[in-house]
């Protein structure tokens, strides 16, 4: 049993909330929660801070989010939870039957003023070309939603200036003395 939350379950005709059976088999529990502790790598015995009683959502304070097996997503799962949400909306796997799904309140935005002379290239890695304003949505931090606002000036012209002094001159409030391409 692998990235599970087992809480709350007590049987009524057993001492614990998951125990080996009678039988020869061992259960291997292994990235999971269990009230009242089993022996496995990676398990915990902390509440899983369900979102509401009768409730098995998860918060982003609980333990269970983004801490299962760093092997899950070698394990060929769906990719929707219990829920029909989409599994690993973060950076990592959650412990349990639902995945923690990105709020409103997870998303980031900024704000960005660019110039260049050909062409911008986003940080989503599209190429933009135009004066405008564009709207760019990467993954932050969490793996939630970033939201970028470019203001995007481009200066289309290429300016050649041939310029013959025979001290120095000044462009635009900078002084130049040397001999070259500027």
């Amino acid at each position: 049993m692998v990235n599970t939350i087992v809480w709350g379950n007590k049987s009524t005709t057993s001492t614990g909330y998951l125990e080996n059976s009678t039988s020869s088999a061992t259960t291997q529990v292994t990235y999971s929660i269990v009230e009242k502790g089993f022996a496995g790598t990676g398990n915990l015995s902390t509440s899983p801070a369900f979102v509401s009683s009768g409730s098995y959502l998860i918060g982003k304070a609980s333990p269970a989010f983004n801490s299962a097996d760093p092997k899950t997503g070698d394990y060929g799962l769906p990719g929707l939870d219990l829920g029909l949400m989409p599994r690993r909306t973060f950076r990592k796997y959650d412990r349990g039957a639902y995945e923690y799904q990105c709020t409103e309140s997870d998303a980031t935005a900024a704000s960005l003023e660019v110039t260049q002379c050909k062409g911008y290239t986003s940080s989503s890695g599209k190429l933009l070309t135009k004066t405008g304003v564009y709207t760019d949505v990467i993954s932050n931090y969490n793996g939630c939603d970033s939201i970028i606002t470019i203001s995007l000036q481009i200066n289309e012209t290429d300016t050649t200036m041939e310029v013959t002094a025979c001290q120095s001159f000044k462009l635009n409030g900078k002084e130049y003395n040397q001999l070259g391409n500027l």
